[in-house]
């Protein structure tokens, strides 16, 4: 990392970048993680972003080394049952020494187990900290207790922020946004079909999302046992993995009870999910509970792909229904089904929510536009008089 990480690390003065450590402490790259590392490429240079990350997810580093991030590992071991105390002791104490190293200006947090260390870090080292909620997912006892420590929360939706409070005034609401990809969408379509087997003039929906139950992959399959007698030649795509076999195995039960054999493709994790919502005509979110935003649906609106999202939480702030996409329940199968068929074999009605979508990304979740949110907070906190929160 040589001399330029030493020089951005050093005094904060003059013309030396602010050092913001973004800290995540998953093991696996989800959506929160994606989304730090598009923050961290997008900063302007007036910031030097340093990624901070768990030692048990290499791909993480690897990610943040493929875009030029600087990146640190620490141990971030589970908190909970009997070693959490001792576990959260050894995060707090490696997490200080490398901030007593690198001088940071701001610790940005990402994750529950990150913002648990950034406070008690932060407060302890002197140095402002920012949370950035993502899901519901934080216990509320401890948010009370240690929301206190933080200078700032951003929440990534209007529903994170109704579930947690305003914090005293330190809480900005930020939405979530992606780079526009610069994918050839016609390339994409014809190589994934080809890969699968997918005839080219075939109607393609595609599911999204980590194999969990609530993300709804078995509303999404009994759904598409309905589309499928209303459109023959339509096909379903389930992209992602989970930590479960069995439930994998209950995917592919539901999907053979439904009829759905030889038109249903699991394609496991891929890195180029983004290419497989290219080669789809419809992207379907089925989560049967709240979603704190929705990051999949950002997506399909950035490469044109016409969208279906459960009409709660986050989705429900993202999609005008009707007119960037469709609003449906997904525990209604029947509903969604036909609706999804309107969908596939309605031409009017896919160009509108298509152009729909693609209107209201540009307006609202590219990614230059939560990075400059972000950096007005950057902003405010470096504006700030010593390093108790404000």
């Amino acid at each position: 990392m040589g001399s330029v990480l030493n020089d951005a690390c050093g005094s904060q003065s003059g013309r030396k970048p602010a050092t913001v450590l973004l800290v995540d402490h998953s093991p696996v790259v989800g959506g929160a993680e994606l989304s730090l590392i598009e923050l961290a490429e997008t900063l302007s240079p007036r910031f030097m972003p340093i990624v901070v990350c768990t030692t048990d997810c290499k791909s993480f580093v690897e990610l943040a080394v493929e875009k030029g991030i600087h990146v640190f590992s620490i141990p971030m071991p589970r908190l909970r049952g009997a070693g959490g105390p001792l576990a959260l002791l050894q995060s707090v104490i490696s997490f200080s020494r490398l901030v007593v190293r690198l001088k940071p200006a701001i610790i940005h947090s990402n994750t529950v187990r990150s913002h648990i260390v950034s406070a008690l870090v932060g407060r302890l080292c002197g140095v402002k900290v920012i949370w950035t909620l993502r899901d519901f997912d934080f216990p509320m006892w401890l948010y009370r207790i240690l929301s206190p420590l933080v200078h700032r929360v951003v929440c990534v939706s209007e529903a994170v922020q109704n579930l947690y409070g305003l914090a005293n005034g330190k809480t900005r609401v930020i939405l979530n946004g992606v780079t526009r990809p610069s994918l050839d969408r016609k390339q994409e379509r014809a190589r994934i079909r080809k890969e699968f087997g997918i005839p080219e003039d075939a109607h393609l929906a595609v599911c999204v999302g980590r194999l969990i139950e609530w993300k709804g992959q078995e509303e999404f399959l009994r759904a598409a046992a309905v589309t499928k007698k209303l459109v023959s030649d339509a096909y379903f795509m389930v992209v992602g993995e989970g930590p479960s076999e069995s439930y994998k195995q209950t995917l592919k039960s539901i999907a053979s009870a439904g009829g759905l054999d030889g038109q249903v493709i699991f394609t496991g994790f891929r890195k180029d999910a983004l290419a497989c919502i290219c080669a789809a005509d419809l992207l379907v979110h089925a989560s049967n509970e709240a979603e704190a935003f929705g990051r999949v649906l950002i997506e399909a609106m950035a490469v044109g792909t016409p969208l279906i999202a459960a009409p709660r939480g986050g989705p429900s702030e993202i999609v005008e229904n009707g007119i960037s996409g469709l609003l449906v329940d997904p525990a209604d199968s029947e509903h969604l089904g036909r609706v999804m068929a309107s969908v596939l074999t309605n031409r009017e009605l896919s160009a509108r929510l298509s152009e729909g979508g693609l209107s209201r990304f540009e307006r609202f979740f590219d990614q230059a536009i939560e990075t400059r949110a972000v950096e007005a907070v950057y902003d405010e906190l470096l504006a700030l008089d010593g390093s108790k929160p404000a």
